[in-house]
């Protein structure tokens, strides 16, 4: 029975981490919208992700589907690079609908 209470606690926690980071993302969140052109809106975009993420690199991708592939629109050091659609860690993000944080990426397989 303890077992199965530290379990218990243990989801519980898992649970309101997930909760607290969602209600965190709805800033940065807001920022999109339908035009990213300009530039004010990527920083703001990026910074909030850093803020939000505590973590070394961010990047920005917008989708082309006329070419079906990503634009790297904002990043420290991929900016410009193009990535067809259902590769690497974007197309996993866009197939998934989910945000990915890799904590190692060069063991990821999805790293690339």
């Amino acid at each position: 029975q303890a077992s199965a209470l530290l379990r218990n606690a243990w989801l519980h926690e898992q649970v309101v981490k997930r909760a607290e980071l969602e209600g965190r993302m709805a800033k940065p969140l807001g920022l999109i919208s339908n035009d990213l052109s300009t530039e004010i809106s990527k920083s703001k975009i990026i910074n909030s992700m850093y803020d939000l993420l505590q973590c070394e690199r961010v990047s920005l991708f917008l989708y082309e589907p006329q070419t079906a592939e990503f634009l790297c629109v904002e990043s420290a050091d991929i900016l410009g690079m193009r990535i067809p659609e259902g590769h690497g860690c974007v197309g996993a993000c866009k197939a998934t609908m989910k945000v990915i944080n890799l904590s190692d990426p060069y063991n990821d397989e999805r790293f690339n």
